[in-house]
């Protein structure tokens, strides 16, 4: 009998939240899996992981630290990423993504926000949206080195992100999957129509 393949989503859950909507979404689908997959979510505590005291930054690394030690066990982590989810400060965000990133053998990132300036990643000419796209942009330099090693999958919402992660930043695996909820009948009679 073929072992079931393990499946860690980092994401919020029980929030009244897009991601966490998106994420139940995901869950459902998976459901129809469960005899090839084993999987569990990740409910990034909001109350603590947003907290600016030192005290609590402190606890929220702590909180990371465990999550990421127990993701190392799974064959495959996804996370659902919104910067600020995991944090207040750009070095706590940071930091805890590039804990969970490298605890990962198998990585897909799903992004629900994206901040584009006129040049690629790899250079760091500033514009309006520096602040923001500042911290993506050390984002994407880790994925980057962490794709030369191991197998990495961005996730985004539309075919003009897509292009924007596979051409213009030249990651290898970018997959596009609309913000929706339809059916499968309902995709195909789209699909026929375009």
């Amino acid at each position: 009998m073929k072992e079931k393949k393990r499946i860690a989503i980092v994401s919020t859950y029980d929030e009244l939240c897009g991601i966490a909507s998106y994420t139940k979404a995901l869950v459902d689908n998976l459901r129809n899996h469960r005899s090839e997959i084993i999987y569990e979510v990740f409910n990034l505590d909001q109350f603590l992981l947003k907290s600016k005291s030192k005290s609590a930054r402190l606890a929220a690394n702590k909180y990371i630290d465990k999550i990421a030690v127990t993701l190392s066990g799974y064959d495959h982590v996804n996370i659902q990423l919104e910067y600020g989810t995991f944090g207040v400060l750009d070095v706590d965000i940071l930091r805890r993504l590039r804990k969970i990133v490298k605890s990962s053998r198998s990585l897909s990132v799903t992004f629900h926000t994206i901040f584009y300036d006129d040049d690629d990643k790899r250079k760091f000419k500033f514009n309006l949206t520096a602040k923001k796209s500042s911290i993506q942009r050390r984002f994407l330099n880790l994925l980057e080195k962490y794709e030369k090693k191991k197998k990495l999958t961005l996730i985004v919402h539309s075919f003009y992100d897509y292009r924007y992660f596979k051409e213009r930043l030249g990651f290898g695996s970018v997959e596009h999957h609309p913000l929706a909820y339809l059916s499968p009948h309902e995709v195909s009679v789209i699909n026929k129509s375009s």
